[in-house]
């Protein structure tokens, strides 16, 4: 034993050594564990308050559980970030088949940080030495009141910087949970009140179709696709294919929010104010269809709520993404399994019940663009940026997610499907981004594509989005109290033009012809 006493002499003679090198880690690594910038300020600032926490028990063992909390949510937060409602969401609305198939996608990286930082954690606690300061050193300081003011000064904005880094982890813990049940609740109280549809005839349409899909695109501008005159070939699959193509298209808002909540429901007030309860679903179920919603955006947060209200009403609603909308980085192509799953499962089963519709909720071109791609080769170099490249290389990636589409519908009798986007995007040389003041952004691709089709065929008349559920009940073959006859993909010729098309900018609505155009790169 004294043999092997003298042998750890060195290692306990350099106990301070090490305890400066453990806290030199673990402020180098912290900002790894929940996926933020490991900047100077941020770790000078996290030495420090390493370094002081051990003035007391009480500030020691509060940064040493804070610690231990970021190391284990490192597995997850180096991936998705820090701690949200979407990650709570996420825990509480998996099963366990998803867990065990989620688990083996987190990287090996993730488990080791986060192990590296729960024992650095355990060394610097252990290291640790009380903070002692002796009454002559106060009484030094003292005398000395402007260094003394100085450093304190110095110290509370190291210490800040280090709260505003950890505050909203900390935060997190405390209050996102109740805003988990609050967002929760608010989403059930949404999609379980009753509509006020009433189904007054059937149409010689109804239930003409097996299968009925509608595409919920997002971020893409009519003005990129080839289809519709763009020279360079975006679209390749829709450029000859048969169907009925809307040229003159403008959604309701500049955003998803704006637009989807406004163009899946019914409004009031000129558009202003949507009628939540009277949506496509209400509509769908009410006329006897089965309902699924397959969805890459979001399920749980403020910026998905509008639109998992009408989600949540499907018989069937099934989300990739079980807190918001930018968690996880999916490709759009995984929807396409889904489907092919739940049709395959229905035909199986022999349910002929009633005819199926199913929505299909892109993520498609939102930016950051590039992201979007999942390995899909760049066809265009326009020597406009990056940026630009994948624009329309994501637009042809739409192209080609409708194609794939059209080959699993066929397999599983007739069916028509419905395609628009949300919005379009400001684009010019310099940046891709949302935007509500300009015409472009408004303009946005519409057509129907059935199994039998016949011609191409493109209705030219300008016409607004909210006019999408009196599309959508005449598809279905449905007369109710609430929609116009008129817009009917049976008569295209006879659907009216808007004269004055108004969209909402965010605050109000406004005249569409009062916003400025943007020009086209090409």
């Amino acid at each position: 034993m004294p043999a092997l006493t003298s042998q750890y002499k060195p290692i306990i003679r350099h106990r301070r050594i090490l305890f400066w090198l453990c806290v030199l880690a673990l402020a180098i690594l912290n900002p790894w564990l929940i996926h933020a910038d490991p900047t100077d300020v941020r770790i000078i600032s996290l030495i420090l308050a390493l370094y002081f926490a051990n003035i007391s028990k009480i500030s020691h063992w509060f940064i040493v559980i804070i610690l231990y909390l970021m190391s284990a949510y490192a597995i997850v937060g180096m991936t998705h970030g820090t701690l949200n409602v979407s990650f709570i969401a996420s825990v509480m609305d998996t099963n366990t088949t998803e867990t065990l198939s989620f688990l083996p996608t987190i990287p090996l990286q993730n488990w080791f940080v986060a192990l590296l930082g729960i024992a650095l954690t355990y060394a610097y606690h252990k290291l640790s030495q009380p903070l002692a300061i002796s009454n002559q050193k106060i009484a030094h300081w003292l005398q000395h009141k402007r260094k003394v003011t100085i450093s304190v000064c110095v110290f509370l904005c190291i210490l800040g910087i280090f709260t505003a880094y950890t505050q909203r982890f900390i935060k997190s813990i405390t209050n996102i949970p109740y805003h988990y049940y609050e967002y929760n609740q608010a989403l059930k109280l949404a999609s379980t009140q009753p509509d006020h549809w009433q189904i007054k005839a059937t149409l010689p349409n109804y239930q003409a179709y097996d299968n009925y899909v509608v595409v919920v695109g997002e971020s893409v501008r009519q003005d990129y696709l080839s289809v519709y005159g763009y020279p360079h070939q975006t679209t390749p699959f829709l450029n000859h294919h048969t169907g009925q193509f809307f040229s003159n298209m403008y959604s309701m808002g500049g955003n998803t929010v704006t637009s989807l909540e406004r163009t899946l429901a019914l409004t009031k007030d000129a558009g202003n104010t949507p009628l939540p309860t009277e949506n496509v679903m209400t509509l769908a179920n009410k006329a006897d269809y089965q309902t699924y919603w397959i969805s890459n955006q979001g399920k749980l947060s403020k910026f998905d709520a509008s639109t998992s209200a009408v989600a949540l009403r499907a018989d069937t609603p099934l989300f990739l993404k079980k807190g918001k909308y930018d968690d996880v980085n999916y490709d759009d192509e995984m929807m396409l399994d889904i489907l092919q799953q739940q049709l395959d499962t229905e035909s199986s089963n022999n349910n002929k019940k009633s005819s199926r519709v199913f929505f299909l909720h892109m993520y498609g071109s939102h930016p950051d663009i590039c992201e979007r791609l999942h390995g899909f080769e760049r066809h265009f170099s326009l020597n406009m940026g990056e940026q630009m490249d994948c624009y329309l290389a994501s637009i042809e990636k739409t192209d080609q997610f409708i194609a794939h589409l059209l080959q699993i519908l066929q397999q599983h009798g007739s069916y028509s499907m419905i395609y628009f986007s949300d919005h379009g995007l400001f684009i010019d040389k310099e940046n891709i981004h949302h935007t509500s003041n300009i015409q472009n952004t408004y303009h946005v691709p519409f057509f129907k594509i059935s199994s039998d089709d016949t011609k191409q065929q493109f209705i030219k008349q300008p016409i607004s989005q909210r006019h999408f559920l009196d599309f959508f009940a005449n598809w279905l073959g449905v007369v109710t109290d609430k929609t116009d006859r008129r817009y009917d993909f049976q008569n295209p010729q006879e659907i009216p033009a808007d004269k004055d098309i108004t969209v909402f900018n965010g605050e109000k609505m406004v005249p569409l012809s009062s916003l400025e155009t943007q020009p086209i790169l090409q």
